[in-house]
């Protein structure tokens, strides 16, 4: 790359995702795949190829150390390689694997019915804040055994948390009291099952497991990682229900096709979720000196895998630039992919399945009620709509 070509991104910039992040993606693809960010001293993968091998791949790329960039790790599950990482997943992937997952359909069934009921009669509303938003949090609040009615405080609870996964500089004072609070309300949830005794909610399953399992039983770890799966299963529904319908009614083409023939909702929800890709990206550290295309790497040195660029690569998916509801097959790898492959993707599936199948029966008349671009809610880690204001034509 010529200094002519040479340009400068920062990839944890709050302002790069609150507009549209695509042409510095594809300007990285294009001309420095191994993208060294001075800014915040981090490489930036951008190829879809380089992904999967690097996620594949754990002995040289690392999770332990962080898996947000220039975060240390915090010995969650998250922040583990295996077998220790594994000894963990096995205690709370028992209740999300694809059978787990299907217990669930009765429950979103009953909140997505819920919240449209709640909606009958209106014609024009705020989507993000009436479906996309109290949907995954309310499903998981229940799972979790907290308390239903509060769903609203632990959306911002989410919100305010995940923020931080984009590095240091979102994280703040408000953030740190909110993410403390929360544990310690955790850690009284999981002192109060083994007291009173354990129930069917996730956190009396989780901690049956952990007593029955081969990782160490330990209250603090499960209290942890109930926030991420708060996190994790609420902002990533949250941002393709939003995303993919603003996708459905700015492609009217591609909102005919699909309520004409609803058959095709499996793989267009695959498409929405390539297309909004929540999750922007995740870190892994270089155990070892090696080459990436060429570029050499140190140990010690941290690697970003930037998810919404790979899920963009033109060498991997035809016209990725286009949305396409047919597209199949459709590798996005906007979960993921490997041994940290994202364990709550079922219910996501199943989440996204059941609103959009209620949304093309009920709203087949929906379009935008505003015009013009969208508030975008844009830490450099979960990335969507603030809001979608949308209306019911006559």
């Amino acid at each position: 790359m010529s200094a002519a070509e040479s340009r400068t991104i920062d990839l944890l910039d709050r302002a790069l995702y609150e507009g549209d992040p695509q042409p510095a993606y594809t300007w990285l693809r294009e001309n420095a795949p191994v993208y060294w960010d001075e800014t915040n001293g981090i490489w930036g993968i951008s190829h879809h190829a380089d992904i999967v091998a690097i996620s594949r791949d754990p002995q040289r790329f690392s999770s332990a150390q962080g898996s947000r960039p220039n975060i240390p790790g915090s010995g969650s599950m998250i922040d583990n390689d295996d077998p220790k990482h594994l000894a963990y997943r096995r205690i709370f992937q028992k209740e999300i694997t694809p059978r787990g997952a299907k217990q669930f359909i009765d429950r979103i069934q009953r909140i997505v019915d819920d919240l449209f009921a709640g909606l009958e009669g209106q014609t024009e509303f705020d989507l993000v804040k009436e479906l996309a938003i109290p949907l995954p949090v309310r499903v998981i609040v229940e799972a979790l055994g907290l308390r239903d009615e509060e769903w609203p405080r632990y959306a911002e609870i989410a919100e305010v948390t995940m923020a931080a996964g984009g590095g240091p500089k979102y994280a703040d004072e408000h953030m740190m009291n909110t993410a403390t609070g929360f544990f310690q309300e955790a850690m009284g949830v999981v002192a109060q099952r083994r007291e009173a005794g354990l129930g069917e909610d996730w956190f009396s399953k989780i901690i049956a497991n952990a007593e029955n399992g081969d990782a160490a039983r330990d209250d603090a770890m499960i209290a942890s990682e109930s926030l991420l799966f708060l996190n994790g299963g609420s902002d990533t529904t949250r941002h393709v229900i939003a995303g993919g319908t603003l996708a459905l009614l700015e492609h009217p083409e591609q909102f005919e096709l699909l309520k004409r023939e609803p058959e095709r909702l499996p793989v267009a929800i695959e498409e929405m979720i390539r297309w909004v890709t929540p999750l922007l990206n995740m870190s892994r550290t270089v155990t070892e000196d090696l080459e990436i295309q060429g570029v050499p790497l140190k140990a010690g040195d941290q690697v970003l895998l930037m998810y919404a660029a790979a899920n963009r690569d033109e060498t991997v998916f035809e016209n990725p630039q286009t949305f396409d509801i047919t597209r199949d097959p459709n590798p996005h790898v906007s979960f993921g992919i490997g041994t940290h492959f994202c364990m709550g993707a079922n219910i996501a599936r199943l989440e996204l399945r059941l609103a959009f199948e209620k949304l093309l029966e009920k709203w087949p008349s929906l379009e935008r009620a505003t015009e013009g671009p969208l508030p975008i809610n844009g830490p450099a880690f979960a990335r969507g709509l603030r809001t979608l204001p949308v209306r019911l034509r006559d």
